[in-house]
Formats: structure tokens, C-alpha cells, sequence
């Protein structure tokens, strides 16, 4: 009988998750993660993303004003930084041992929890990439806590929780969190509640501090997560002192992008309205992602007026090739400027769309976005279930280095809608 161990246990992972097996986990529920161009060289200390933003003003029916009045064109320069993000799954010494010449018990035993590793780090992704980078994943509404127990603004929200979560919570969005911590121990996603403990495992209880419309926060998170589609395209306008990845976006809405107020609509008006004000700057967006409720809404509010689509998603391996596909639900409709995809995202905030011209978007990193750590540090070459120091385990690393750019901000909207 042949022992499993270190050895044998990675020659199994490695057979259940190599690159293209993590890729297809990745994408799957998650649209605009899947739909988003990939760039995977993303090394160096920053990338630049330059664009004009204005053109030369050496320009009027008199010769001499046009001579006079001569200026460069307008530039700016976003240099991306790299944001790390983790996730890790921890096998038991006991589990490798129990498990001893029994490869199917080792798979059963080990699948599921490298599996939640690689949903975990995806639902990360796919979240911080409608999100502005604070860290924030919902606010708790002005009830404020009873107990432990706390109602989310937005009911949506519940889908960033999970049962034993660790959590921080601060008065504003991306404000220093407070000292207290508080651990998940239940989620009523009907309801939009969370039931917190001050303890790991412990009762429910309000960790010291904690009040009514908090910001919610991943024990980590604090202003060090990937600057999304929100950040890029905020609801309010950059103030003067803005420095976003370098740039001072406050001089051109062109550097911030479009945002439509259409909460005083009905959805399918705002929803042409918020389109027609992006057509006006240039931009032609090709899909809109939206959350669960708002896409229902224009659904049964566009009726035959729309047309059931599936969008086909490519998964490429490392020299481009296809290797699986991916599909997506969602619905055709006609603008003005031809049609545009519109598909739903349980990761898009509530009362949100954003309507992008995917060819101005692309989510650079370092490796792909996620994969698995070999021993050796590199993107899952080699051993991948690495032995732990200081406890009876071995564990594997899931890891992302990334960020997301846009080449031209001002082509795509933001639109605030009603429902």
C-alpha cells in the first residue's frame, strides 16, 4: 500500500487544477470578470494607460487667432498599480493520513475545499471589479444593530457574505475601520440580514462599537482592493485635488465617464436616456451589466421589444488558445447607435448599470487572474499543496496580482436607476 503524502497528493492536484480548470471556475456566474480583455504580462511597477483627451485649440476663422491661440493637445497618463488579493485552502495531516492508498478518498476529501479556495478568490474578483477599491461590500441601514443582528441597505448585498467571514466595520466608506471584529455565524439573504459574533464560533453579540449605517468591510480589505467600474466611472465628480493612478480627472469628464441620473424614471426610459448621453461623448457602449432586480425590471419592462441572447465567452490558455467556453444569458436591444447586450450580475450593486464599450477596458496582472501557487513561487508550476510551518498541514495558495484600466473612461456611463 502506497502512502499518500506530500508527493502524491500534488501529482492528484495537479490533475484536478491545472491552469485551464481554474480559468473556467473563474469566470463561471461572473459576466463582466468573464467578458473583460485579459492583459497577463502585466510586470514592472506600473502600466501606463495614455489617451488624449482634447485636441489642439490653434484654431479660428481669423489666421492670426488660430496662430495665437495654439495649444497642445490635452493628454493624460493612468500608470496602474498592482493590488494583491488571496485565498487558501487547508488540508489536515490527518486527512493526508486517513486517506492512505486511497486516491478517490484523498480527491473527495481535498476537491471541496481547493474548490471553495477558487470561488472565494473568484467571488473576490468578480465583487472588487464593480467596486472603488475602498474595501467596502455593503452599508448596514440606519436600524443599526439589535444583538448582532443587522438589516444591509441593500439586500442584494447578501451575496457578499459567507458563514464564518471575519468582518470590519467603519462610519464612512473607506474610513479607518473600527478596532472591534466581527465574525459571520448567519445570513438570511431573503431578509438582508447578517448575524455577527465578537468571537470566532462565539454567540451572537455587537462587537464594541459597531453602529447604524456602517460600511462593511473583509478583515484586509481596507483601501487595498482593486479599483473597479465604480472607480472609474464614479456617481460624483473628482474634486480638484483627485489623483487617481496619477491623474486629476476633475479637469475632463472625459477622464471619469458619464453618469446618468435616471432614478426618476421608469426603468427603460432611463435605461435609452443613460445610452443616449454616452452616444453624445463618443462612446458606444456594446454591453450594460446590471444586478438581478434591475435586469427582471427592464425585461418585463422591454418585452418583445427585446431579443434572448447568449453571449459565448473564450477561455484562453497562456499562449492564447482556446481551451473551453463560457456562456452568459442576457437580452439584445436597439440604440442609437446599433445594439447593445444587456446581461445580469449578482455583482453589480443595487439600482446600478453600467453601460461599457468593452474595447476600452482591459484587467491587467501579473500571471492569470486567479491561479494556484507552486511551492516554488510561480504560477502553479510544480508541487502545488505546500507544507505548513507551524501546524500538522499542508495548504494551497490561490493568488491574484491585478488591476483593471480603461483607455478611454468618457466613452462608457454609470446610470443610476429606480429600482
Amino acid at each position: 500500500m502506497t502512502d499518500l503524502n506530500v508527493t502524491t497528493g500534488n501529482a492528484i492536484l495537479k490533475e484536478l487544477y491545472d491552469a485551464q480548470k481554474v480559468r473556467m471556475m473563474s469566470f463561471k456566474d461572473a459576466p463582466l470578470f468573464a467578458m473583460l480583455a485579459k492583459k497577463t504580462d502585466f510586470g514592472g511597477k506600473n502600466y501606463p494607460i495614455p489617451l488624449q483627451f482634447g485636441t489642439t485649440q490653434g484654431r479660428s476663422a481669423k489666421f492670426a487667432n488660430a496662430q495665437a491661440n495654439a495649444t497642445a493637445p490635452s493628454y493624460a497618463e493612468f500608470l496602474l498599480t498592482r493590488v494583491p488579493d488571496y485565498s487558501t485552502a487547508t488540508i489536515s495531516g490527518e486527512l493526508m493520513l486517513a486517506a492512505t492508498g486511497d486516491r478517490a478518498s484523498f480527491i473527495t476529501g481535498t476537491k471541496n475545499l481547493v474548490d471553495s479556495a477558487i470561488i472565494s478568490e473568484k467571488n473576490s474578483i468578480a465583487s472588487g471589479l464593480y467596486r472603488s477599491g475602498t474595501g467596502s461590500v455593503a452599508q448596514v441601514n440606519a436600524s443599526g444593530w439589535t444583538a448582532g443582528v443587522a438589516t444591509l441597505t441593500n439586500q442584494l448585498d447578501n451575496v457578499q457574505f459567507e458563514n464564518g467571514m471575519t468582518l470590519n466595520a467603519a462610519a464612512t466608506d473607506g474610513a479607518t475601520p473600527r478596532a472591534a471584529l466581527g465574525y459571520v455565524i448567519a445570513v438570511n439573504r431573503g431578509a438582508g440580514t447578517i448575524t455577527v459574533s465578537t468571537t470566532p464560533g462565539g454567540s451572537a453579540g455587537t462587537p464594541s462599537g459597531w453602529s447604524a449605517n456602517d460600511f462593511l468591510v473583509v478583515d484586509g480589505d481596507s483601501n487595498a482592493k482593486i479599483s473597479g467600474v465604480s472607480a472609474w466611472l464614479p456617481q460624483t465628480a473628482p474634486s480638484g485635488a483627485d489623483n487617481f493612478f496619477g491623474v486629476n480627472r476633475s479637469v475632463d469628464s472625459r477622464l471619469y465617464g458619464v453618469f446618468y441620473d435616471g432614478s426618476g424614471q421608469i426603468i427603460e426610459e432611463a435605461l435609452i436616456d443613460g445610452l443616449a448621453a454616452v452616444h453624445a461623448q463618443g462612446g458606444n457602449p456594446d454591453v450594460i451589466f446590471t444586478n438581478t432586480t434591475s435586469y427582471a425590471a427592464l425585461a418585463k419592462s422591454l418585452q418583445t421589444r427585446a431579443i434572448a441572447i447568449t453571449t459565448d465567452v473564450e477561455v484562453k490558455d497562456d499562449e492564447g488558445g482556446t481551451v473551453g467556453m463560457v456562456s452568459f444569458k442576457g437580452l439584445e436591444v436597439a440604440t442609437g447607435k446599433g445594439t447593445v447586450r444587456l446581461h445580469s450580475d449578482i455583482w453589480c450593486p443595487a439600482k446600478t448599470a453600467y453601460a461599457l464599450q468593452m474595447d476600452t477596458w482591459t484587467l491587467a496582472s501579473a500571471g492569470a487572474c486567479p491561479h494556484i501557487v507552486g511551492l516554488d513561487g510561480s504560477e502553479g508550476e510544480g508541487e502545488i499543496l505546500l507544507r505548513q510551518s507551524n501546524a500538522d498541514s499542508s495548504e494551497v495558495r490561490v493568488r491574484t496580482y491585478f488591476q483593471l484600466g480603461c483607455g478611454a473612461p468618457g466613452w462608457n456611463g454609470v446610470l443610476k436607476l429606480g429600482v
